[in-house]
C-alpha cells in the first residue's frame, strides 16, 4: 500500500511493516518476543523481554525529545537520504514510533494484572534484570558499532538504559 512512489518522497507501508518486523532493533525483539512468549505460555520469557520492552520505550521517547533529527537520519538514511524530506516526516514518525512503544506497554500492564502473573510465579528480579541485561549488552555492542540510531552518544544512552532496567525490574518483580 504506497500513495506515493519513492520519488514523490511518500514511504511505502511496507517500509513499517518491515521496520517494524527487523530485529535489528532491541524494541522489535522485545516487542515481539513477549507477544509469543504470552501466547505460548513461556512466562520465564515474558519476564525477561517485559522489563526490555518498557526500557525501550522510555529511552526511545528520551531520544526522540533530544535528538529526533538524529534519530530519524540513522533509521531513515537509506529510505531518505535529504534532511528535508526526513523533516517532511517528523510526524508520522514521532506517532509511529510512539504508537509501537507505548501499545506494547498497555498491554504487558493489562496481561499481568489480568492473569497475576508476577504474583503466581514471582519472578526473581535481580535475576530477570541480569538476563534482560545480557539482551541488552548484546545489542549494545551491535548498535553501536553499526550506528543504527545515527550518529548518538550510545555510551550515554546504555548507561541511562542499565539503569532504568534495573529500576523497571524492581518495580515489577520486588514484591
Amino acid at each position: 500500500m504506497t500513495t506515493m512512489n519513492k520519488n514523490n518522497d511518500i514511504l511505502p507501508f511496507s517500509f513499517w511493516i518491515k521496520s517494524m518486523l527487523s530485529f535489528r532493533y532491541i524494541s522489535n525483539l522485545s516487542i515481539i518476543l513477549s507477544f509469543i512468549a504470552y501466547y505460548m505460555n513461556a512466562y520465564e520469557l515474558l519476564f525477561i523481554v517485559a522489563p526490555l520492552v518498557i526500557t525501550n520505550c522510555i529511552i526511545i521517547t528520551y531520544m526522540m525529545m533530544t535528538d529526533l533529527d538524529e534519530l530519524m537520519k540513522g533509521i531513515l538514511q537509506s529510505t531518505l537520504p535529504n534532511k528535508q524530506d526526513r523533516d517532511s516526516y517528523k510526524c508520522i514518525f514521532v506517532i509511529f514510533i510512539l504508537l509501537w512503544h507505548f501499545l506494547p506497554i498497555i498491554w504487558l500492564f493489562y496481561v499481568f494484572n489480568k492473569d497475576n502473573l508476577v504474583k503466581y510465579f514471582r519472578p526473581n528480579f535481580m535475576g530477570t534484570y541480569f538476563k534482560s541485561l545480557l539482551i541488552a549488552i548484546i545489542y549494545y555492542y551491535y548498535e553501536s558499532n553499526e550506528k543504527i540510531y545515527g550518529d548518538m552518544n550510545y555510551l550515554f544512552y546504555f548507561v541511562i538504559y542499565i539503569i532504568l532496567l534495573l529500576g523497571i525490574c524492581i518495580y515489577l518483580y520486588l514484591e
